[in-house]
């Protein structure tokens, strides 16, 4: 079917070659991938991968690695000469039961076509599962999910009574400042999420959950929301730093303090309860941004005063076709650099969600709903708009979806043998 055409809004759409774009000035762009194997240890199927993407073919091409960190997510700075990477685990300071995950600079020698570690700093929490720098690359910021692990404790009370205490890993922002080559040196701050996450009031209140769209929740509250768990971080070009608690569901907001070189928290959101705020996406030029939930298969618009640092929700809809009650948890969301659309992946329906965005006061609707024969876990647009690039985490495959101006996907290639890719970059 024809772009442009009458259609479901949910169709799975035949594969094809898409015709070279003649609008491109750059012939190639380097691709980062994070590959991150849960399941795995062997240290050959977790690390980061460099491709080229060809701009004309949208062909993507391996052409280094480096092997070891469970590279859940990684970012580039602002420069691009310089690779983050959370190394997303909770034994991997010196091999330290429960001494934390740990972050990692790498530089990239395009001459030789190698990649170099330089440095790796403790992440202070356990399993690091997001990192970002601020828009000047002078901080990068990395949040600490916590492992969903509970330490069982009865506390002896004075009248011989015994009173059960839970503990959890800490949910925490950790912050870095970087020396004059980009390179991590130390941290600067460290923010521990206080509070409870709210798996404890469903279990006063298990019927509290009420689903408002299609799709069923891929976790239990009591397990997945015991604590605070930060899932990702983002900082916009005012100074400011959003985090995504989805074990607490809310969304906080700091601000950096550039003298302190430390953040100052200016407003804590709550979010519906039990959706599990997980990505965050802000829009290229309007006061906006959008969260994706990984409890709920939904997807929400808010608007940010980004100097009195507020947020405000304006709207909530779903990421799955109508009477689609299946297990899904929307993963990853990305607005395109025109502003025009947003993309939200959803794992367990296998899908792309496509929305178009009003400019005059930020609220999407649905435009299509692309099936895929994948399980996107991270998605990332090139910086010139042309391609949605996904990992297909469970597949290890890259695929490559070439964008049309009406802001649709059409398949253009995969990249095998690139083990469990879970986040994407450009450098």
């Amino acid at each position: 079917m024809q772009k442009g055409s009458a259609r479901n809004p949910c169709t799975f759409r035949p594969r094809f070659v898409h015709a070279p774009r003649k609008d491109l000035i750059m012939s190639k762009i380097n691709v980062v991938a994070g590959c991150w194997d849960m399941k795995s240890s062997d240290p050959s199927q977790n690390g980061i991968a460099i491709l080229s993407l060809d701009y004309t073919t949208g062909e993507l091409t391996k052409l280094c690695g480096a092997y070891g960190p469970h590279a859940g997510t990684v970012c580039v700075s602002p420069n691009k000469k310089t690779i983050y990477v959370c190394n997303e685990q909770k034994n991997a300071v010196n091999g330290i039961n429960g001494s934390g995950g740990s972050v990692l600079t790498y530089k990239f020698d395009r001459d030789s076509c190698q990649l170099h570690k330089v440095s790796e700093l403790p992440s202070y929490g356990a399993f690091p599962a997001f990192i970002c720098t601020d828009h000047t690359g002078k901080y990068v910021f990395v949040v600490n999910h916590g492992s969903y692990d509970v330490t069982t404790h009865y506390q002896c009370n004075a009248d011989g009574s015994r009173t059960l205490k839970r503990t959890y890993d800490s949910g925490c922002v950790s912050m870095y400042s970087t020396d004059k080559d980009g390179v991590i040196c130390s941290v600067s701050d460290i923010k521990i999420l206080s509070g409870e996450g709210s798996g404890h009031h469903f279990e006063t209140h298990p019927n509290a959950f009420k689903l408002r769209f299609p799709g069923l929740p891929i976790f239990s509250h009591l397990v997945g929301q015991g604590s605070p768990h930060p899932h990702s971080v983002n900082a916009d070009s005012h100074g400011n730093v959003v985090v995504c608690d989805k074990g607490a569901d809310r969304v906080i907001v700091y601000e950096i303090d550039y003298e302190k070189h430390n953040l100052v928290e200016r407003q804590v959101f709550n979010t519906y309860l039990g959706c599990a705020p997980r990505h965050l996406a802000f829009h290229p030029a309007l006061p906006f941004f959008y969260i994706v939930h990984e409890q709920e298969s939904s997807i929400s618009t808010y608007s940010f005063d980004r100097v009195r640092k507020t947020v405000t929700e304006i709207q909530t809809l779903g990421t799955l076709p109508t009477e689609c009650n299946i297990k899904n948890a929307p993963a990853d969301v990305r607005v395109h650099p025109n502003g025009q659309y947003v993309y939200a992946s959803n794992r367990g329906h296998n899908s792309i969600a496509v929305y178009r965005i009003n400019q005059s006061d930020g609220k999407i609707a649905l435009k299509h709903i692309e099936r895929i024969d994948a399980h996107p876990r991270g998605i990332n647009i090139t910086p010139n708009g042309a391609f949605l690039i996904a990992g297909d985490m469970t597949g290890n495959r890259i695929l490559v979806f070439p964008i049309g101006s009406d802001g649709l996907l059409d398949l253009a290639h995969e990249c095998r043998d690139i083990f469990s890719p879970t986040s994407i970059s450009f450098l």
